[in-house]
């Protein structure tokens, strides 16, 4: 099927070779689906037919590939819509053809608002005019501060005219302006030079802001497909060494979750009329399968009984009852609570003084002692006593075998785990104590994807869209939006493997724009007040 000057798209069997060379020729979009069977020996093979090694595209002459090679699928003029763009390929593959961009599939796609997009870019470029206006000339000098306020000039600005200290280095030894020196230039900053705190919030600002421009406005817009409307990321299974899920083209992992300078870049992602975007969310997934991990009776208790969890750390750091540390009123309840979330999701992980002192500095915007540090690490091991014994389990193992393996078997090396260079040997282990636990997660929402397959398959009202860390986004028809979400939340909410013994629970939120769901209040499960993320 191809698309002609006039827009139309025509359908047409063909059997010359001529008269498909001389249909092809000068079109600019062209859809193409493959019908495929088993080769004669693999009559009898299971799901051969999906195997380009076992099969053969059906209905096409080998004569005509070279054809199609030139004038479609090497044909960087050619727009190609492929029905199932990773079927597709890998048959072309085998038979020594690589799809060239621009190339898209007709698998459901997130749709995009461009009206909204070309205004946000309007937005973006008034707001980096006017940071770079202001960061290229401060009171001493004009400054040129470049793309991205890494020049060599700006540099000279920071180090020589306002006197900071060089805090990192590049491979080179040359000064470095990279994020992680200027978040400890800020924090220089905040004791020792307070007069050039503004400028330095400026670029960080700044570079939030071009971050946003390149990597979000202009990057989704370049990748919307012209004859969807959509974006069509393709999704890696196993593009995380944890085994979660990633995606690229483009990378729909990472949009950010707020609105920055007013632009919500996740807001861009719309339902199509009639429909409705739901996303589900495992609710403290990795704290449940950590808690099940250790076996640790406090934490296992708070998932069976529909506790809080992070109240009941609370109670642990500060040594307060979990009423004190459940009281709204009580004047420090916010400050601690912060405090009590970011244990939490690093709890497991091997927390260090240090690294909870810069946690809470740039996630909960507190300054905290080392030895207030210290002790709430300290209180959190005594608060939770199967935690430690698991840690030092998981590392001793590790060591040993130099690899670490997900409650369902799938292993992860670690080569450098017991490297010399302790830098080296520290990542090493906290992937080890990570890989247990992110790795399980991301197979438990593999399990219920599979689950799901059932319950889609010939379902047109029900489209998943997006695999993002935890939570598996679908687009629903209206007309069925509470059953839908009733039987989803279901499945994804059963046991995911024999042995796995505390409750999963499913959080939904559901709108018209993917950056404004509203959570849904009611579970199908047991009755008791949300807990937070």
């Amino acid at each position: 099927m191809k698309q002609l000057a006039n827009e139309k798209l025509v359908y047409q069997t063909l059997i010359d070779i001529g008269q498909l060379a001389a249909y092809l020729d000068g079109a600019t979009m062209v859809a193409f689906d493959f019908e495929t069977a088993p080769q004669a020996r693999f009559g009898d093979v299971p799901e051969a037919a999906l195997d380009p090694h076992q099969a053969e595209i059906t209905g096409i002459s080998l004569a005509v590939l070279p054809l199609l090679k030139k004038t479609v699928f090497e044909n960087p003029g050619c727009l190609k819509i492929a029905h199932n763009l990773a079927f597709e390929a890998k048959f072309l593959l085998a038979a020594e053809i690589v799809l060239q961009p621009p190339v898209f599939d007709t698998i459901a796609g997130v749709r995009v608002d461009q009206p909204q997009l070309k205004q946000n870019r309007a937005i973006a470029a008034a707001a980096l005019t006017a940071l770079r206006q202001q960061l290229e000339h401060p009171r001493q000098r004009v400054v040129k501060v470049g793309a991205n306020a890494a020049t060599n000039d700006f540099k000279a600005y920071l180090f020589e005219d306002l006197g900071l200290p060089v805090l990192k280095t590049t491979a080179t030894g040359k000064p470095s302006v990279d994020n992680e020196a200027l978040l400890a230039l800020l924090d220089y900053a905040q004791a020792a030079a307070p007069e050039v705190l503004d400028y330095l919030a400026l670029v960080a600002d700044f570079r939030r802001m071009s971050k946003l421009d390149k990597t979000y406005l202009v990057g989704l817009g370049s990748r919307i497909n012209p004859a969807t409307a959509a974006l069509h990321p393709q999704f890696l299974p196993l593009g995380a060494e944890t085994g979660r899920f990633t995606s690229v083209h483009p990378n729909c992992q990472n949009l950010p979750a707020g609105a920055i300078q007013g632009i919500s870049v996740r807001d861009l992602l719309v339902a199509r009329p009639g429909k409705t975007l739901v996303a589900l969310d495992y609710s403290q997934i990795e704290l449940r399968i950590g808690a099940w991990l250790t076996r640790d009776k406090q934490m296992m208790a708070v998932y069976r009984h529909g506790g809080d969890i992070h109240a009941m750390t609370t109670a642990g750091v500060y040594g307060i009852s979990l009423a004190q540390a459940s009281d709204k009123n009580e004047p420090r309840y916010k400050e601690r609570r912060a405090v009590a979330k970011n244990i939490n999701f690093g709890i497991f992980y091997g927390l260090y003084p240090k690294g909870l002192q810069r946690i809470l500095r740039l996630k909960a915007g507190l300054n905290l002692s080392l030895e207030a540090c210290e002790s709430m690490i300290f209180n959190i091991h005594l608060a939770y006593p199967g935690l430690a014994p698991w840690q030092q389990g998981v590392i001793r193992q590790a060591s040993y075998d130099e690899k670490m393996a997900t409650a369902l078997g799938r292993q992860r090396c670690l080569p450098g785990i017991n490297d010399p260079d302790e830098a080296l040997a520290s990542q090493a282990r906290r992937a080890a104590l990570n890989h247990p636990i992110q790795g399980t997660a991301a197979d438990i929402l593999k399990l219920a994807m599979a689950r799901l397959l059932p319950l889609l398959a010939g379902n047109p009202a029900i489209t998943p869209l997006l695999t993002v860390h935890d939570e598996l986004v679908f687009e629903v028809d209206d007309a069925v939006l509470t059953p839908s979400i009733a039987r989803l939340k279901e499945i994804m909410e059963a046991p995911p493997f024999p042995g796995f013994d505390l409750p999963l629970v499913v959080e939904v939120s559901v709108g018209t724009r993917y950056g404004s769901l509203t959570p849904m209040g009611w579970r199908l499960t047991v009755a008791r007040q949300r807990p937070e993320r």
